[in-house]
């Protein structure tokens, strides 16, 4: 099994320390370019230059590596996305080309490639009507990490700004002002305020200090972008057909990446206990609207069906949060859950998913997906035999309410079966 994970988290590190290397770069030169237009001693002027022209070469060196590592890092980043969410690789032709060109530009990744992935990987779906919905979750997911995070690093740059390069240009004025006043500085800086390198040094430093400043800004808009494509999101699942627009996002998201995709570690660190509580809330808080409101229109339903899979567990305290609603029911259940939820369907199929196969149909209810299967049977010795869910259904008690659930022992049972397949996988891998 290929960790692509390991290849964008090495490049993306990397990418990260010379950005933050060249952010100091940049404050020298741009600093030394400052005290240039106050100096006139000739000794002073040479180090000085000497000092701006080995930042300025060292910056667009940084500046070249950084955008080169992070391009290799999206493009290993997008291939893995796109297996997690289908199930395989879109490209091998592709990943062998970028796995090539990634450990000849960065010699360490060889490290990486000793590594090996997690035996059980929890984005491997089978089923081809969830991969878009897997794509969507995750990027949303991933869009409300980086809108809190690059606001956090506009401050957080807005700081060094402030404090690395204002503060001290602001010391150096004040310093040169009261200098100015013994009469053979003032002479001296007098004379030589006018020579013409004096304004290209004005245009340099102004250049450069835009540069720095819309750097900053560029995460203040990144932020911006993230927020709206978790709305845009939220907006899609509201609609008949969620998934339709899922490549034409991923596109987008990635290239919000591209305006700023350095992130100090200490923003992460810092705040992600925050982040994940808040999202594993929002996440808990449309859940429970959307299983309300399923809850109210199913409780009159005159056939078998029960709450089941990452639900069951959630409601039962075992999970502290889920993505979607899994349901299971008969063929005739499914049928008139159809009409009752309004769902539009042209067929409805059977469908194998990890060694057990059912009926499914997909719909969504307060921008939650709802999951529902019906007359599920399961893989043994190359034969398939039904599944007794009918005979595992429990009463649950949820605020009042009596809910349907399978039982702990059916759901051991099914999970038993999803484990063992994917352990097979990746053995045979």
């Amino acid at each position: 099994m290929i960790n692509l994970n390991c290849y964008s988290r090495e490049l993306y590190e990397r990418a990260r320390l010379l950005s933050k290397i060249r952010d100091y770069c940049l404050g020298i030169e741009l600093i030394g370019l400052f005290i240039l237009l106050l100096v006139s001693d000739d000794t002073t002027i040479k180090f000085f230059l000497f000092l701006i022209v080995l930042m300025h070469i060292i910056t667009e060196y940084f500046k070249y590596k950084v955008k080169r590592y992070n391009m290799l890092a999206f493009k290993f980043d997008k291939i893995e996305r796109l297996k997690n969410s289908y199930g395989e690789i879109p490209s091998n032709f592709e990943l062998a080309d970028l796995k090539s060109e990634s450990i000849s530009f960065y010699t360490k990744l060889k490290e990486c490639l000793c590594q090996k992935a997690e035996a059980v990987d929890n984005y491997n779906i089978k089923n081809k009507t969830t991969h878009e919905k897997e794509l969507l979750s995750r990027l949303q997911e991933d869009a409300f990490w980086n809108h809190h995070q690059y606001y956090k690093m506009f401050i957080l740059k807005r700081d060094f700004i402030i404090k690395y390069i204002i503060i001290p240009i602001l010391l150096i004025v004040s310093i040169v002002s009261i200098l100015s006043e013994v009469e053979i500085i003032k002479t001296s800086i007098l004379e030589f305020k006018m020579e013409p390198i004096k304004f290209i040094l004005v245009f340099l430093s102004f250049g450069l200090l835009y540069e720095i400043v819309d750097e900053m800004f560029n995460y203040h808009r990144a932020s911006i972008e993230m927020n709206e494509i978790d709305n845009e999101i939220t907006r899609l699942y509201e609609k008949e057909n969620p998934i339709q627009n899922a490549m034409s996002l991923m596109v987008k998201f990635h290239f919000v990446r591209a305006m700023c995709p350095y992130i100090d570690n200490k923003i992460y660190i810092t705040y992600a206990d925050g982040l994940n509580s808040s999202w594993n809330l929002r996440v808990s808080s449309s859940l429970e609207k959307a299983f309300d409101n399923l809850f109210n229109q199913l409780r009159t339903l005159n056939e078998d069906w029960a709450i089941t899979g990452g639900m069951n567990l959630y409601l039962r305290k075992y999970k502290e949060h889920t993505k979607d609603i899994d349901i299971i029911t008969t063929i005739d259940g499914m049928k008139k859950i159809v009409k009752l939820l309004n769902i539009k369907v042209a067929t409805i199929e059977n469908q194998e998913i990890e060694h057990i196969r059912s009926y499914f149909i997909q719909t969504v209810i307060d921008g939650v997906c709802i999951d529902i299967m019906a007359h599920p049977e399961y893989k043994l010795d190359n034969q398939w035999k039904e599944l007794n869910w009918q005979k595992e259904i429990v009463d649950l008690t949820i605020d009042g309410k009596l809910v349907k659930t399978t039982s702990l022992d059916y759901e051991k049972f099914t999970q038993t079966i999803i484990c063992k397949q994917k352990i097979n996988e990746y053995i045979q891998e």
